[in-house]
């Protein structure tokens, strides 16, 4: 399962199926599926991606801890 958020997140940035499939070392068809589902799904992989692009781009604010 943690390969097909990788490769809805690469997705996302543009990677082509090849490049996926070869960086994470899987097939070209899990690519597929996972390309399928974020275009066509009932936007499960778009939420969460947009959930976690959030919280990593704005890390909460601590304040107190030295």
């Amino acid at each position: 399962m943690r390969d097909r958020w990788q490769i809805a997140r690469l997705l996302r940035q543009g990677l082509t199926y090849r490049d996926i499939a070869e960086q994470l070392k899987v097939s070209t068809t899990t690519v597929n599926r996972v390309a399928f589902w974020l275009k066509n799904g009932t936007g499960g992989y778009g939420s969460a991606l947009n959930k976690v692009s959030t919280h990593h781009t704005n890390p909460p604010i601590r304040k107190g801890l030295r």
